[in-house]
């Protein structure tokens, strides 16, 4: 499962690092991680069924959505 966070702009580290912790508070391991201008792009191992209150308690993203795909270049733009 890809997750995309849109983090507020607010703190330059502080949004980054809430979304981790809320992640791995539940239990959840990311595989993988890119973040670039604000969003943060996570790909989890397991999914969870709770992921909508896991959501809820974040205040430093603005939105959380559901990936489905995206282009092969994505890691180009990041780095």
């Amino acid at each position: 499962m890809r997750i995309a966070f849109e983090l507020s702009g607010e703190h330059p580290t502080l949004p980054q690092a809430e979304a981790m912790a809320v992640i791995k508070a539940y239990g959840m391991k990311e595989k993988h991680m890119l973040s670039c201008k604000g969003i943060l792009l996570v790909e989890l191992e397991d999914v969870r069924e709770d992921i909508a209150e896991i959501c809820s308690r974040l205040a430093l993203s603005h939105r959380v959505l559901l990936v489905l795909s995206y282009g092969r270049d994505v890691k180009k733009v990041v780095e």
